[in-house]
């Protein structure tokens, strides 16, 4: 992935979501309340995603994305974080950093794609 500056929300939602698969995996599809192993899986990935590198640099570059910290597990917030960004990757209509022009955008070129 892209670092968090540079990467597109869908390409940022996309990483968080392998790494909660990853996770999930790991703890033998069990939350961080059915097993002191799931536990610690979970515990690490809370670590990771709630850092410096991550959350906090996805908050200083995407200033109106908020969510609910339900602040009970590591599982469930970790959840509550992941599926409300990825939520509002798929809303964000900002694709200036994306490889690929919008439809709207090729709609606004004046090139005349008609064949």
């Amino acid at each position: 992935m892209n670092n968090i500056e540079t990467a597109t929300p869908r390409e940022i939602a996309d990483y968080l979501n392998y790494l909660v698969d990853t996770a999930w995996k790991k703890a033998e599809h069990k939350t961080d309340e059915d097993s002191s192993f799931a536990h610690e899986i979970w515990r690490r990935l809370y670590n990771i995603i709630f850092s410096e590198e991550v959350s906090k640099k996805i908050h200083n570059r995407f200033k109106d994305f908020d969510y609910y910290d339900p602040d009970t597990s590591y599982y469930r917030d970790i959840m509550a974080f992941v599926n409300a960004f990825t939520e509002y990757a798929n809303n964000y209509s900002d694709n200036s950093n994306s490889l690929f022009p919008t439809f709207e955008e090729y709609l606004n070129r004046k090139d005349d794609y008609d064949y």
